[in-house]
């Protein structure tokens, strides 16, 4: 069984505080977590040999009491990453590329097919339609100024 990221990032939680789950935590942690019961006893088996821990724990070993909800409890929600407001573009000029700043709201932004089939419906082939939006990085405007300035 696939083991999701959600779920593995719950299971490396709950084995930081827990190595040996009995039947009954191993039931917990199951349920919680929505994965059969022998996948979570599989996952710990293989994780503890990762750990280089042996399958069983050693004689005298007595292991922290732990509360499997609170230990499973999801974390806080990371803080948002703020993207920059500026990303770069490229505009295409007869002979080179000259960088752009522009801010995210690219107003002349269109979708690529809907781009494509414009310039398209203005006599250009569909082949050298893709080449301009591909060299203005999707750049409508920039694509018809750079096809205009290839012909002349």
């Amino acid at each position: 069984m696939k083991v999701l990221p959600d779920q593995l990032s719950r299971l490396e939680h709950v084995f930081a505080a827990l190595k040996y789950p009995d039947e009954r935590k191993t039931g917990d942690i199951a349920t919680d977590i929505k994965m059969p019961a022998c996948s979570v006893t599989c996952w710990f088996h293989h994780r503890r040999k990762k750990e280089g821990l042996p399958d069983t724990p050693p004689e005298g070993f007595e292991e922290q009491a732990v509360d499997i909800p609170t230990v499973l409890a999801p974390e806080a929600p990371s803080p948002p990453v703020e993207e920059p407001s500026v990303a770069p573009t490229y505009t295409a000029v007869p002979e080179r590329v000259e960088r752009v700043e522009r801010t995210r709201e690219q107003p002349n932004r269109v979708p690529w097919e809907e781009a494509v089939s414009q310039l398209m419906d203005m006599g250009i082939g569909r082949e050298r339609a893709e080449e301009a939006m591909r060299r203005t990085n999707g750049n409508l405007e920039a694509a018809a100024e750079w096809l205009f300035a290839e012909e002349e």
